[in-house]
């Protein structure tokens, strides 16, 4: 390999036009504080790391998959369709179209570094805010990198210590004493010592306006200014290595190799690698890396409600059950061999498809991306719809159809409210293999806990347990309480909320004493008791508006039998009120527990 070196804006200048990211390049993952680290550490003349380019030509040029570097980054794939001049992912080439130079650098080493730099240099960086809607254009705000040129580096930040220079990501900042927000693209455009001399003219008059200039501005303008434009223009910041075989196999090992230092590459980035570069270097050629990101963002639009957040390492481990694949998620499971069937997996009909109807499972059932704990739980279901292909719908009308619902409602709810999915790849393996062995159409619920609890894993639900969960303040109530309501939350686009039936500021400790005349004890005991699961039911988005902070006993009035019913409500008066809550608590509870006994076989 050959050694060099060259400045920042002659390879920023390259991106794109000669230089690119070879298929098994992972996805741009810095944030934004890393990029601002970046553009201080180049300020502060530390070394940032060599690079690594694979030099390919003329048709093997040609042969490889490509992506672009992302020059307008936004943070998440589920975006408004306005946003189309943003990428979350890296766009990839399309020969038809793209006319590429015969000599290509493909980078296998320092692809979060340089995109780093394009997006500082030239492009933005867009977030959403917190806790919004992310179809919703006024949820994101759009910054670019700027510089405060009137920053002092010999003082020390108190937000950031390490930082040395004032790099921002900001929209159209106003300036302020000791605050001049300099936008760092333009230093692209300047080619001499001249350029700079005319920028801080303009800096003066403008802050002159503004009534800001001060005595000793010059200096520390010029001198930041000029700094920086020796760092972008002047410097060789840039080391980099070059390869030039042609050789896949040795390409994927140096990546993978060369990547185990800065931001370490993930498993399942690695996996993701490999897979790439397997499913394009056998027919049919297909990009693996360009299908199940599609396929995971797809997922993530398309139930963009929900809040689901899949990522590749689902996508990943679904088609390695789907696939059969024994082993567990490792590397050493991705064999070539196995790879190869999983790409054969991936382009069966049915097995996408078998995914999103999981999905479409979970979310009649109300689970959302929040109640939902592991991404894994779909899995066992895709494969059970997978390999039951008469059975799909499990319609209610069916009598199949209607057990086999009941059943993957139960192992869910109770593998989540046993955190059985957090001890790793066993509770899904056992579920494909219990699945396997099951009747055609039916979902092998007994068959899979008799596996588990052969190896000591916590399965299923029973007395003691629901009994510990009712009095718990717990983030598995949903479960639970989708246990007891359902079939009421397979509705569809219903959705549900947990409500809690005494209202929370009606057992105050200090309400229930100097309102209610209660004795300390017994008012601290119900105030202990309000966020438990036996104080919440499942009210529908109307419901839980009207029922709103109500006395229990007044809405009790506008109800009828099937609330009573549905909610497992005590039907004696006194129990209402709130003088009664730890009575009507125990009374709950004895009720849900015999109801889910029934129900359920325990």
């Amino acid at each position: 390999m050959s050694s060099q070196s060259t400045t920042i804006a002659n390879v920023v200048k390259d991106l794109n036009e000669g230089m690119f990211l070879p298929g098994i390049q992972r996805e741009f993952v810095w944030s934004e504080s890393q990029i601002r680290q970046l553009f201080d550490s180049i300020m502060q003349g530390y070394p940032i790391g060599s690079l690594l380019f694979w030099e390919v030509r003329d048709t093997f040029a040609r042969e490889q998959i490509k992506y672009r570097f992302i020059k307008h980054y936004i943070e998440d794939g589920v975006h408004p369709p306005s946003f189309s001049d943003r990428s979350f992912r890296n766009p990839k080439i399309d020969e038809k179209f793209d006319k590429l130079p015969n000599k290509l650098s493909l980078v296998l080493d320092g692809q979060q570094r340089l995109t780093a730099f394009y997006i500082g240099l030239c492009g933005s960086y867009t977030k959403k805010k917190k806790y919004q809607r992310r179809r919703d254009p006024e949820s994101w705000s759009r910054k670019k990198l700027y510089f405060n040129l009137l920053s002092d580096p010999s003082t020390i930040s108190n937000t950031d210590p390490q930082m040395r220079y004032d790099f921002r990501f900001l929209s159209d900042p106003s300036n302020s004493t000791g605050e001049y927000w300099y936008d760092v693209s333009r230093i692209l455009g300047y080619s001499s010592n001249k350029d700079i001399d005319e920028e801080i003219k303009h800096i003066q008059e403008k802050l002159e306006e503004e009534g800001l200039w001060q005595e000793g501005y010059f200096q520390q303008i010029y001198t930041n200014l000029s700094d920086f434009y020796s760092s972008i223009h002047e410097t060789n910041n840039i080391s980099y290595h070059t390869e030039t075989k042609e050789n896949h196999e040795r390409v994927l090992d140096i990546f993978i190799r060369a990547n185990e230092g800065g931001t370490q590459l993930s498993k399942t980035e690695i996996l993701l690698s490999i897979s790439t570069a397997h499913w394009t270097n056998n027919e049919p050629e297909l990009d693996a890396r360009e299908e199940l990101t599609s396929f995971v963002d797809g997922l993530n639009g398309q139930y963009d409600d929900a809040g689901f957040n899949f990522d590749i390492s689902f996508a990943l481990r679904g088609l390695m059950l789907l696939s059969d694949i024994p082993a567990g998620y490792s590397l050493s499971s991705f064999s070539h061999g196995n790879v190869i069937e999983m790409k054969e997996m991936w382009m069966e009909e049915g097995v996408q498809e078998s995914i999103r109807q999981a999905i479409d499972l979970l979310v009649e059932f109300g689970y959302n991306g929040q109640r939902l704990t592991s991404v894994r739980a779909p899995l066992p279901i895709a494969y059970f719809f997978y390999h039951n292909n008469e059975n799909k719908r499990l319609s209610q009308s069916s009598k199949t159809g209607k057990q086999a619902r009941n059943d993957i409602h139960f192992w869910l709810a109770s593998m989540i409210i046993n955190g059985t999915f957090a001890i790793g790849e066993t509770p899904i393996i056992e579920a494909r293999s219990a699945i396997n062995d099951a009747e055609q159409g039916t979902f092998p619920l007994k068959e899979i806990n008799r596996r588990l609890r052969g190896g000591g894993r916590p399965v299923g639900l029973d007395r003691e347990t629901i009994s510990t969960l009712l009095r718990d303040q717990t983030s598995k109530a949903f479960s639970l309480l989708s246990l007891i309501h359902y079939p009421l939350p397979a509705k569809g686009s219903t959705t549900f909320h947990e409500d809690h039936i005494f209202p929370r500021s009606k057992l105050d400790t200090e309400y229930l004493i100097e309102e209610k005349g209660l004795t300390y004890e017994y008012a601290r005991q119900c105030e202990e008791l309000k966020n438990c699961v036996a104080n919440k039911q499942l009210l529908t988005d109307s419901e839980n508006m009207k029922k709103s902070n109500k006395d229990f006993a007044e809405w009790l009035k506008s109800r009828d039998q099937e609330y009573f019913d549905s909610h497992l409500i005590p039907q004696d008066p006194d129990l209402h009120e709130v003088e009664n809550f730890v009575k009507f608590i125990d009374k709950r509870e004895e009720m849900v527990i015999e109801h889910l006994s029934e129900k359920f076989g325990f």
